[in-house]
């Protein structure tokens, strides 16, 4: 009788290692995915910080851009400068404008003389 508890005993035991294997293979298990996650985690923190500082910094190039054509705007000339410069343009033409020429103008000068 002594012997079939003993014997009992120690089937428990091994079921009992048995089980505290597994449960250590689990474990085991379990950290590794554990790792694994947290260091892709982690990578795709570093692709977004770096994602975002690409974006802040092509921000940064429109703002300049902006600015630099705000000054540009302000340097050109508006609507009433360009009529301006156009009345004067027409009256300088010589192709619109009554222009005389030297020669002309002697041969009035001289008829009014006359």
């Amino acid at each position: 009788m002594e012997k079939d508890v003993i014997s009992e005993i120690i089937l428990r035991i091994r079921v009992l290692e048995q089980q505290i294997r597994k449960i250590d293979e689990n474990l085991k298990s379990l950290e590794n995915f554990l790792n694994f996650y947290n260091k892709n985690f982690e990578n795709k923190i570093k692709e977004q910080e770096l994602y975002f500082k690409s974006l802040k910094e092509r921000i940064d190039e429109i703002n300049q851009k902006i600015d630099k054509l705000e000054n540009e705007l302000k340097r050109k000339a508006d609507l009433s400068e360009l009529k301006e410069l156009k009345e004067l343009i027409n009256l300088f033409n010589p192709l619109t404008s009554n222009f005389v020429t030297k020669e002309e103008l002697k041969r009035i000068i001289e008829s009014i003389s006359k």
